[in-house]
This record gives structure tokens, sequence and C-alpha cells, in this order.
């Protein structure tokens, strides 16, 4: 983990050399602009390389042409050519491949954070600010200034702008789920307070919630993804003020979350849910996306922190529709201090877009994310076939995920606004402003409210309703931001040094030590006293002196 990390900058570095020096390079000559939203005549060819999923695609249509390539080509004039594609576990490592020899295509996708600071500082990338300025219809700045201006922060490079990619959502909520059947069986309410949240995973585990007359249930689900996946851990941090994935200001002195004294407090009392069985004796292995899962779907668990898409998921939906009546509740939890828990937001942006500052045409990017705007979200000319297509036979097909897989999904953050959208015309009866996407979720939902749903899994008509319709988990998102419920990663500059070479080993020995510690396998104080050590002398001194460097001079 360290050695890839370190040999990502590297190889960046290598590649500026080699570009210098005259390896072959893919250039064209500058066409006519036109408008923000005008074609490119003759048609544009861009060069590109790309990763294959094994998304599903249907009829008639596949990586190469599908629904958003069309669109691309018959209404902004330009065409792809691949220089290389590779499967998605190789794509990675293919990027690095080509950098090292210094075969630039003209659209550079999907690169990280350490390519897109070292390519842009060497020259190699276009400069895009007066593009932005001349051309963006408002989107991408938008989203370069959404809540606290952080990603436009991650992405400015001596006051200028390259590119752009996912992250960091500053609106990617998180909640507490609960059954409300169980609530109801164990005479309990959704907890409002961290002793009531508390309360109800004891009730859940010792007050037979589902009436099977056994002990076959417990309160908190977790899986081995620990701090992420789809039951994370993190919200548990948070509500005793502990942040393990950022670095934090504590008294102008920039600390790593995971060394703070809340830190440990978090884990003793995760020990004690642990050793009264409050969570499964097997979570560490529960796989985030299959056995995890698998747990809500069987009915042994009743409750989880989880993101606000938690009423979209298969096994969430499952038991919804196999126990009539039953429904999850969620609520935005309190802290063990009384305030709303802080949502910890990660200062890490990924699959970043640039373009070749040899290319002619770079504002090309932004007329390319002019036209998603214009299909998925403006209401005058969006069109619901580039979200979701139905097939002939009722099925339902992501196609939203064709771009995604090629580009950045920057316009994740649209989806709060999309919920505010979806109740008001819930509430009103009204939904002549909705574009494409927005009905569909307002038909979903007042399917659900009419009470003849019956579709399950993902993006079913319960899932629309839990999710943007009336106090929808969209709606926490907007109570989290305009609460201030959010805590910012205090790091926000480039990697350092010590990041790239030691911050993926210390990231996989804080995950070890801290499951170790909560399930019992170590005694609390001498696990945290072994994770203090393994911190200071593998790398986390440098890493803190580099930030704290940063920090001062930023």
């Amino acid at each position: 983990m360290k050695r890839s990390l370190f040999v990502t900058v590297a190889l960046v570095i290598t590649a500026s050399a080699v570009f210098a020096s005259g390896a072959q390079q893919t250039t064209a000559a500058a066409r006519p602009v036109g408008g923000p939203l005008d074609p490119y005549t003759p048609p544009l060819t861009i060069t590109t390389w790309r990763g294959l999923s094994n998304r599903t695609y249907t009829d008639g249509q596949s990586f190469e042409d599908n629904i958003w390539t069309r669109a691309i080509e018959r209404e902004l004039g330009i065409r792809f050519q691949y220089v290389w594609t590779a499967p998605s576990n190789e794509f990675a490592a293919k990027i690095n491949t080509s950098l090292a020899a210094g075969d630039f295509p003209d659209l550079l996708t999907k690169l990280n954070l350490e390519q897109y600071y070292s390519l842009a500082r060497v020259g190699r990338l276009a400069p895009m600010n007066a593009l932005l300025e001349q051309y963006d219809v408002g989107q991408v700045r938008k989203y370069l200034d959404f809540g606290e201006g952080i990603n436009r922060q991650m992405m400015t490079i001596n006051g200028e702008i390259y590119g752009w990619g996912e992250g960091p959502s500053i609106m990617s909520g998180l909640l507490f789920a609960a059954r409300n059947d169980w609530l109801a069986n164990v005479g309990r309410s959704m907890p409002t307070t961290y002793d009531e949240l508390i309360d109800v995973l004891y009730a859940f585990t010792n007050e037979d919630p589902n009436r099977s007359g056994r002990r076959d249930t417990y309160g908190l689900l977790a899986s081995a993804a620990f701090l992420g996946g789809g039951a994370p851990l993190e919200p548990f941090f948070a509500l005793h003020q502990s942040y393990p994935n950022i670095w934090v200001n504590d008294g102008g002195r920039l600390v790593f979350g995971a060394l703070t004294p809340q830190t440990k407090e978090a884990l003793r009392a995760l020990r004690q849910l642990q050793a009264d069985g409050v969570m499964s004796p097997e979570w560490p292995v529960f796989g985030a996306w299959s056995e995890a899962p698998d747990e809500i779907a069987r009915g042994r668990v009743g409750a989880a922190f989880g993101a606000e898409w938690w009423h979209n998921w298969g096994a969430v939906t499952q038991t919804v529709m196999e126990n009539p009546g039953m429904v999850w509740e969620h609520n935005y939890p309190r802290a063990a201090n009384g305030d709303y828990m802080k949502r910890p937001v990660t200062a890490q942006v990924t699959s970043i877009n640039a373009m070749n500052s040899s290319f002619g045409n770079p504002e090309a990017l932004v007329k390319l994310y002019n036209l998603h705007y214009m299909k998925t979200t403006n209401p005058a000319t969006a069109d619901g076939n580039f979200h979701t297509i139905v097939t002939p036979d009722g099925g339902r097909v992501s196609s939203f995920f064709y771009w995604n897989d090629f580009f950045a999904a920057h316009a994740r953050d649209t989806n709060p606004v999309l919920a505010r959208a979806v109740t008001r015309a819930i509430e009103t009866g009204d939904p002549s402003q909705l574009n494409p996407e927005a009905m569909g979720y307002y038909n979903g939902a007042r399917e659900w409210m009419s009470g003849q749903a019956l579709q399950v899994g993902n993006d079913g008509p319960y899932g629309n309703y839990k999710t943007f319709g009336p106090n929808g988990s969209m709606w926490l998102n907007w109570f989290m931001l305009e609460g201030g419920h959010v805590l910012v990663d205090a790091f926000q500059g480039a990697p350092t040094r010590a990041q790239a070479q030691f911050a993926g080993d210390l990231r996989s020995m804080r995950d070890e030590l801290f499951i170790q510690m909560i399930v019992g396998e170590l005694d609390l104080d001498a696990g945290w006293n072994q994770w203090l050590r393994y911190w200071e002398n593998n790398g986390g001194r440098e890493w803190t002196e580099q930030v704290n460097e940063w920090h001062r001079t930023r």
C-alpha cells in the first residue's frame, strides 16, 4: 500500500519529464468553439482512455455507443477515440503506466489527486478559470462553490483550476435508522438523545423485538468495512466528538482524528456494546455489501447508521415489503454531549477530469458538463432516459452510470435540491415544474402514499418517498448543512510526501487495532497505546509535521 501510493507520484513526475523531452503526444488544432452548447463543425475527435466496468447496457448500447455518447456526438459534435481501455480493476495501474511513458491523451479522466496536482504544477494540464467564466452555464461553478467552497479550494493551484472530479461531498448525509415495528414492540419511540439511542439498541437486543420468543436479534449493524460501507460506524464515533478519518484543529495544531482522547472513549463505548451482545460477534467478517445487508433482510438486526440512500438499499426495501405496515424510521442523531452530531467531511477528490495543455480545444470539457446539466437537471430540457431507461419488459437500467463510468459524477449534491422540489410538488399537488428525474421520484412517492406500491429493490416507491418526500432522508442534508452540523477536514492541501508513503499503512493498522479493541482481542488501554506508538514510529510523525507546515503557511 505504501509503495503503490508513492509510485503514483513518482510516475507522474517521470511522465512530465518524458513529455518535455519529446515523447509522442496527441494534439489537435483549435476548432471554432461557438457558444456553451454549440456543436463543433466539423466534429471534434478527442482522444482519451477508458476503464471498463461490469455495467449492464440495454439492447443496442455499449460503452462505446450509448445514449450519452450519441447525444455528445449529435449535440456537441464530439467523438471519442480510445487510446486504450482496461478492466476497472486494472484502470488505475494502466493510467500510471501511460503517465510514466508520457502517453497523454487529449482528455485525462479519473485522475487521482496526486496526479492532478503533479501534472498541473508542471504545466501538463490546461487552465480552466477563464474557460469556466466564458462557457460554463453555471453548474460546474455552482458545484465548486457549494457549501463551504471546499471543492474549489481543493482544485485550485496558485489561483487556477485545471479540472474537477467527485467530492468532497459536503451534503453526503448520515442518519440513524431503526425499524418502527420493533420500536413499537419494545415500547420505545425513535430516539432523540444519545442515551435514548443506546437504550433502543439494548432493547432490540434483550426485549424480543421480533416477538419470536427467542434471543435471536441484536441492536446495531456493522461490517468489515468498519468506518465505511452501507452501515458505517463512523457516525457512532462522531457521537463522541471523534473523527478518525479526518484531521481536526486542536488548539491551533492539526491532529489526526484517530489519535484524540474522544476516539478512545468511542472505542470504550463500542467495546461495552460488543460485550453486552448489542453487536453481532461476527460483524468483523461481514462483507459491507453481502453479509451485512443479509442481516437486515433476515430480520436479525433492527438499527444502523447509514447514508441518505438507506431507504433505497435492496435489503431495507425487502424488509418493508415482507412486513406490511413496517417502515424504517430515521433521524439525525444527537451526540453524547447533547448537541447534534457533526458529520465529518473528508477533504478528498477522486475521478478528476482535466484536459491536456497541448490540446487545442480545452473548453470541450466545460461543454460536456453543460450537456450533462441540460440532460439531467435543467427542468426545461432534462430527459429522464439519461437517468433511467425503462426496458420493454418493464425493467429499469440506470443510464446515469453510463456517464459516471466515464466522467466524474460531480452532480451528486443535486439530490437534496430535487428533494425540495419533490416535496413541494407533493404538498401542492403540482408537479409541473419537475424535471424528469424528479418526476420519477414524485411518481414513486405518490405510488407509495397511495398504498399500491409493490416494487421491491433499489429506487422503488418506498425509497422514493422516504428519501425525497416530506421529512425524507435527503432533507437531513439540508438540516445538517444549514444547522452547521458539518466538520470539514482541517487539512485541505495537496497530499504530502508522508501521506503518499505512509497513509495507507497507517489507516490499515488503525482499523485492525480498533476492531481488536472493540471485540476484546486487545485490552483497550494496551491497544490504544500500541496504536499511538505505531503512528509515531511508522510515518505518522512525519505526516503530522508536514500537515502542520501546510497549516502554518496557508
